[in-house]
């Protein structure tokens, strides 16, 4: 009976979007300072660390166009998926790396396909009221930030231990969210047929869900250039 309450349903998917966020940037935060001394032990110089480290700025120039595309066409569920999964992947590869050329390899799926935090927005965008939206977009930016926080000082703590540990942990956590999106988060948007006949017959197209600002560019080019 309480799923069929809209408040508490609004609720739910809107924190579990912000708590998969944070998830989801700590285990970024636990790769992200390791990245250069994976690189080192391979034999890299310092300014061959720093091109490594470009390769998924590089990359999302075509990926976070085509993550939003998928998400605009085939729901943000999807889009969600595929950068849990091809983040999984990446730091997986990175950590049983054993040549620069895999290296520089196993930052392609994750330059390609992960755009969390622009789908976390869009997503947050479509599922609030326009009075709330501002509350909840900066709640995103807060569990980002906590991510940051948590996630490099977890990931130094782990490599004391073992090498692979810290790609281990991130692609556990990856796989992990994979599974919570694709079981319990609501789609947040569905195309309907309505929207394509009023096209069709000439009326006003649907509202555009997500306003795109460059206050939102700048965001988005924070975030490339902090995370992996």
């Amino acid at each position: 009976i309480w799923l069929s309450l809209p408040m508490i349903r609004h609720f739910n998917r809107i924190h579990l979007v912000l708590c998969l966020q944070f998830v989801d940037i700590m285990a970024v935060g636990i790769m992200v300072p390791l990245l250069p001394y994976y690189a080192s032990d391979l034999g890299a110089s310092p300014a061959l660390i720093g091109i490594i480290g470009s390769v998924y700025g590089i990359l999302q120039i075509v990926g976070s166009p085509l993550v939003g595309w998928l998400g605009d066409n085939y729901g943000r569920k999807t889009a969600f998926t595929l950068s849990f999964v091809s983040s999984a992947l990446s730091y997986m590869m990175l950590g049983l790396s054993n040549s620069l050329l895999l290296l520089v390899i196993s930052r392609i799926p994750v330059g390609l396909f992960k755009a969390t935090t622009s789908t976390c927005l869009a997503y947050i965008s479509e599922s609030t009221p326009p009075e709330q939206r501002a509350r909840y977009i900066s709640v995103h930016h807060l569990t980002i930030t906590l991510g940051f926080i948590v996630g490099p000082a977890l990931g130094g703590v782990l490599s004391k231990y073992h090498y692979l540990l810290p790609p281990t942990v991130s692609s556990i956590l990856m796989v992990l969210l994979a599974f919570v999106i694709s079981g319990f988060l609501p789609e947040s948007r569905v195309k309907t047929e309505t929207d394509d006949s009023k096209m069709e017959n000439g009326g006003p197209p649907p509202e555009p869900p997500v306003s795109v600002t460059p206050w939102f560019q700048l965001l988005s080019l924070k975030k490339s250039f902090y995370s992996l």
